[in-house]
Order: C-alpha cells, then sequence, then structure tokens
C-alpha cells in the first residue's frame, strides 16, 4: 500500500502448450500495484461582509458546516483549484488567525508564515488547508493577493475581473502573485471504436480548453 495505491494478488491457471507434458504447478501468481489515486478538489470562498474576512477551504465538510451554520457569510462557491492532500512538487497553503480581529491570512511561503507569526503574538498559525503547484507551468493560473490599505485585511482572486474591481475602488492595494492555482487539463472523450479498415465519416470533435471555474461574485462595502 503506497499514497493510495493498493496492491492486488492475482491468481491464474496458464494454459498447457499443445504436446507439451502438463506442468506440476499449473497456477502462477502475479502482483499488480494500482496508480496513486489523485484527484483534484476545488478551493472555496467565504466572504464576511461586516469584518472583511475572507475564509477559504478545500474541505467539503467545513464548507457544509459553514453553509449550515454560518448564513452571515457571503458563499462564493469555487474560486480555483488545489487539492487537500500533497502532491510531489506541490506545497501547502498555511492559514493565519488574528485572534484579535478575527482576520485569516493565507500564505503559501513558510518563511512569510514564521515571519507574521513572529511579528504579532495574536496570529496563529492553523496548519495547511490546500495544497497548490509549487511553479507556475502550463497548467496553472496564479492567484493574486490584494491588501486593504485601511483594515490591512488579505483578499485573494484568480479572476482578473475582481482583482480589477478591488483596484478601481481606490482602497486596494495589489501585492502580486501569492501562489499558483492549478488548472485541470482538459478531458478529451475517447474515440468511437470503428471496425478494421474503416476510417472516420465525421470530423473531430473541438476540444478547446476548459475555463476554469471562478466565482464572479464581487466584494461589496
Amino acid at each position: 500500500f503506497d499514497q493510495g495505491g493498493a496492491y492486488q494478488l492475482v491468481l491464474w491457471e496458464a494454459p498447457a502448450e499443445p504436446g507439451s507434458e502438463p506442468s506440476p504447478s499449473p497456477f502462477h501468481f502475479e502482483a499488480r500495484v494500482d496508480a496513486p489515486l489523485v484527484t483534484d478538489d476545488a478551493v472555496y470562498r467565504f466572504f464576511d461582509p461586516v469584518l472583511q474576512v475572507e475564509r477559504l477551504t478545500a474541505n467539503v465538510a467545513l464548507r457544509d458546516q459553514l453553509l449550515a451554520e454560518r448564513p452571515d457569510l457571503r458563499y462564493d462557491g469555487a474560486v480555483f483549484v488545489g487539492d487537500d492532500q500533497p502532491r510531489d512538487g506541490w506545497v501547502p497553503v498555511f492559514e493565519l488567525l488574528d485572534q484579535r480581529t478575527g482576520r485569516l491570512y493565507y500564505t503559501a511561503d513558510p518563511l512569510e508564515r514564521d515571519a507574521l507569526v513572529a511579528g504579532s503574538p495574536a496570529l496563529v498559525d492553523q496548519g495547511a488547508v490546500f495544497h497548490v503547484p509549487g511553479t507556475a507551468g502550463e497548467n496553472t493560473e496564479s492567484v493574486y493577493r490584494m491588501e486593504n490599505i485601511d483594515s490591512g485585511a488579505w483578499f485573494f482572486t484568480s479572476n482578473v475581473n475582481e482583482r480589477l474591481y478591488l483596484l478601481l475602488q481606490g482602497d486596494w492595494a495589489d501585492e502580486g502573485i501569492a501562489f499558483n492555482a492549478w488548472v485541470p487539463p482538459p478531458v478529451v472523450p475517447a474515440a468511437d471504436p470503428l471496425p478494421p479498415g474503416m476510417e472516420a465519416s465525421r470530423p473531430d470533435a473541438d476540444l478547446g480548453a476548459s475555463e476554469p471555474v471562478v466565482a464572479d461574485a464581487l466584494l461589496k462595502g
């Protein structure tokens, strides 16, 4: 057993070759290892319009709990994609809680996390809440960090329209790319099986890349 994979022991009987002597042990053993199961997870966003606090989670159970118990929070849905479990080449995104204000801060930089906690006794490191690609690539998108000039609150978005909207308000500063989100590659449907010697009589389907799911709700007040 390794990272979600499972060992499978297969027992089968080998057919005897024509004209050969029967084998004293006609059974053969074969061990197979399934590939680790890797699943993408949406990162969901909640926003407290009173405290101007954003909360991010890839935990579906926590999302459902907040939906049931916190009707005061605005639910923005899935805003980008990560994974709730570690992956090779991916990095954790840490959540920091300010116990005085209730604000939450997120960073994928462990040095920044340590500096923030060391600089403010009220900040508590709540650990990694999801994981994202460690470097930008073909299947990533940038997640930007915006800071409220008046309150110091942070807001994260991969949505260009949200980012522009906040900048136009005049009280938000663009702090650049905070981390990279995953953009799942498009799923290519399997071709219809055709009899040998026959060519497809229809053109190939348009397999354009799909758009990532991004909330279009904008901050207000």
